[in-house]
């Protein structure tokens, strides 16, 4: 199952589009909330001793593109992703041969 949208999703239509969350539960639901539930104590908050996990994004071009006939597509907006401290995102370039962290199956 693909997850290319999942997050970008919360912020923009169930955060931006509906209102049900604001922005910071919006965000804490993608970050704190997924690491708690995966019991990632060092992930998910910005802290002193916890793993350097960044999104950078622009909240005016987050556009979830992902389809239910076509899940494999990448969001936009998303200007840059760090994965302990290590940028393995940077605009529309993905560095796959950056080994910064561990796959998370659940």
């Amino acid at each position: 199952q693909s997850a290319y949208g999942c997050f970008v999703r919360i912020i923009e239509h169930y955060a931006g589009g509906l209102g049900l969350y604001g922005m910071e539960e919006a965000v804490w639901r993608c970050t704190g909330l997924a690491a708690s539930r995966f019991g990632l104590a060092d992930r998910g908050r910005i802290r002193k001793g916890a793993a350097a996990d960044l999104v950078v994004f622009d909240h005016g071009k987050l556009r979830d593109n992902s389809l239910f006939d076509d899940p494999a597509r990448y969001p936009d907006g998303i200007e840059m992703v760090l994965v302990n401290g290590q940028v393995v995102v940077r605009g529309d370039v993905y560095r796959g041969d950056v080994a910064a962290g561990l796959l998370l199956t659940a």
